[in-house]
């Protein structure tokens, strides 16, 4: 039994539907969770083990670049799946869809990449304190 094109395109955006909301989460959730790693990392490296502070400030300094890598590759992707998703919406004749009728960021489309640069310009920062100006 075939599945004809329509049913197969609506499969096919409720599929790209869950997974723009899985990767949006999931970056949600990790650009949350952080600043609180950092914290907690820098934390107990002062409390601890000041002394190694330089080097454990340089190794989060490299997983933080790393997470932020990352970070710009769930950017673009995301960016894909909404200009996918917008296609594949007027292509269904979906008026009022989640890709078409987004809301704007604040300031225009520019909300999660604000969000993005604030966190990871922190901790970017503060591993880079720890690494290279911390004194013992």
């Amino acid at each position: 039994m075939a599945i004809d094109t329509d049913e197969n395109q609506r499969l096919g955006y409720t599929e790209l539907c869950a997974t723009y909301h899985r990767l949006k989460n999931f970056r949600a959730t990790l650009l949350g969770l952080l600043p609180l790693a950092t914290g907690a990392g820098v934390f107990a490296t002062l409390k601890d083990a000041p002394k190694a502070a330089p080097v454990i400030g340089f190794f989060g300094l490299l997983f933080t670049i790393g997470l932020l890598i990352y970070e710009i590759h769930g950017t673009l992707l995301v960016k894909q799946l909404i200009s996918v998703g917008a296609k594949a919406e007027a292509k269904l004749e979906i008026e009022w869809g989640q890709f078409t009728k987004r809301p704007k960021g604040i300031g225009g489309d520019i909300g999660a990449l604000v969000a993005a640069i604030i966190v990871y310009g922190s901790v970017l920062i503060l591993w880079s304190y720890l690494a290279f100006f911390y004194k013992v």
